[in-house]
């Protein structure tokens, strides 16, 4: 039952209600063993029987010790109480039970503790004797002023016998009816968010299947609408990721496809003489080393991405001339920009920036960014390259007059395998199959920086890079 969530919440009411239940016993234990309440019986029976002593039963007008102990005597027995006989001096003169030495103060009356009656002409007190015993008893002056003394032990398990005898079995029942309660509120929670919990195992049962479109309404406590929120985040996201692998088995296919069409349709022309002039097989041979190369650097990507995301700990090294990649990668690549007709600006000077990291990764994203303003800036575009030092930050910018991308397609384009064929097309220049920026961004995280894109359609693209400095 436990393993149940009804059987759990029942548990913890049912506890919760035991832990207060107790907690009032014990407080009115506490409060009953302090109050008047549980000496008023006493008090009681100590008024009734001195009145019905001093008006139907007088001791004897006389002090002879031995009718005065054989009538203290017959009264303690008749009333089970002792029963004490003084002088008006305060001193006894017959005890019924005289072993007690109970120090009742019948010399200082009105020095008693306690309440009085003095309607009655009696005055109440408390003492103890030797053995340590707590006496109540009552004083009363007789007509001939002799002192009647009655006295009654104090039991101190009297409170517990108050609170059994008026208290217990109501707060047994109400205990009972909090248990009851308990039962039917914690059947009603298990119902409300067993039920929710229920549909949620079975959406993520299906998912686990297959069935990846699978989401759950919203709504509820805080903590489960929380928890479908989550579910429907983590469907979308499966949904999403094996979108993405279907369409980078496509582009894998397809970009794997052609090259080795290529390659073996060559080789093969080759091997059965269908190609005999020198030019034909020279062309034959150059086509089969480009589509090698197209080849490597495909299974290169596939690799680096791979190492990048099997690293767990952020990026270490040495500290980073920035400013020298940047400045030394954009004059490498200077001579295409001049060979395409695009004009190719770099910010000088560039500032002094150095970084925390690896030189060949960073010079890895920097050549990516270069390069995909190459492939993307059509002849008499322009491509800007900056390099700024402010706020303990280094930030790092490409921009390009190429097509543009769209804004549908701005947010995923660094996803893996995610291409943007609609907006920038695909040329011979361009195949790939969209790693190249995911690979960027992974570098970019590892060394603690963000990367973005910000594009309009018809006026260009560009990235920023944002690393900490060293």
């Amino acid at each position: 039952m436990l393993n149940s969530i009804r059987g759990r919440i029942f548990s913890a009411s049912l506890l919760a209600i035991s832990v207060v239940a107790i907690g009032v016993t014990l407080a009115l234990l506490a409060f009953l063993r302090n109050s008047p309440m549980v000496e008023r019986p006493a008090l009681s029976a100590l008024a009734r029987v001195s009145r019905a002593l001093g008006q139907l039963d007088p001791p004897p007008a006389t002090n002879d010790p031995d009718r005065l102990e054989r009538y203290v005597t017959r009264a303690a027995e008749a009333y089970g109480l002792r029963v004490v006989i003084a002088d008006e001096d305060g001193q006894v003169l017959a005890d019924s039970d005289p072993a007690g030495d109970l120090a009742i103060r019948l010399d200082a009356l009105a020095e008693a503790e306690g309440l009085d009656d003095t309607a009655f002409g009696l005055r109440f007190g408390r003492g103890r004797d030797a053995e340590g015993r707590q006496w109540q008893y009552s004083v009363r002056a007789l007509s001939d002023g002799r002192l009647l003394a009655i006295a009654v032990i104090i039991n101190p398990r009297t409170a517990l016998g108050l609170f059994l005898q008026d208290l217990f079995w109501p707060l047994l029942g109400a205990a009972a009816v909090g248990a009851v309660l308990a039962l039917l509120l914690a059947t009603w929670l298990s119902r409300s968010l067993g039920g929710r919990l229920s549909q949620m195992a079975a959406a993520a049962g299906r998912i686990a299947q297959g069935d990846y479109a699978q989401r759950v309404s919203r709504g509820g406590p805080r903590e489960i609408d929380e928890l479908a929120g989550a579910l429907n985040t983590m469907a979308a996201s499966v949904q999403a990721a094996q979108q993405t692998q279907r369409d980078f088995l496509a582009n894998v296919s397809h970009d794997l496809k052609t090259p080795l069409t290529s390659i073996r349709g060559f080789a093969q022309a080759i091997e059965e003489g269908a190609v005999e002039k020198p030019a034909d097989i020279q062309r034959a041979a150059t086509v089969i080393r480009e589509e090698s190369e197209r080849l490597t650097r495909l299974v290169a990507d596939l690799l680096d991405l791979a190492r990048l995301e099997s690293e767990t700990a952020p990026a270490r090294g040495e500290p980073v001339d920035l400013a020298g990649l940047v400045g030394a990668l954009a004059e490498r690549l200077a001579p295409r920009a001049v060979e395409k007709g695009i004009q190719w600006e770099v910010g000088r000077p560039l500032p002094a920036a150095r970084v925390q990291g690896n030189a060949d990764r960073l010079a890895q994203v920097i050549q990516n960014l270069l390069d995909n303003a190459l492939k993307y800036t059509p002849a008499g575009g322009v491509v800007r390259i900056g390099l700024i030092v402010a706020q303990g930050r280094v930030t790092f910018t490409v921009a390009d007059s190429g097509p543009g991308i769209p804004a549908e397609d701005l947010g995923r384009i660094f996803e893996r395998f995610y291409q943007v064929d609609r907006a920038r097309g695909r040329s011979a220049e361009a195949t790939g199959v969209g790693l190249g920026l995911a690979i960027v961004k992974e570098i970019v995280t590892r060394h603690g920086g963000t990367i973005r894109a910000e594009s309009v359609i018809g006026i260009g693209t560009r990235f920023v890079v944002e690393i900490p400095a060293a």
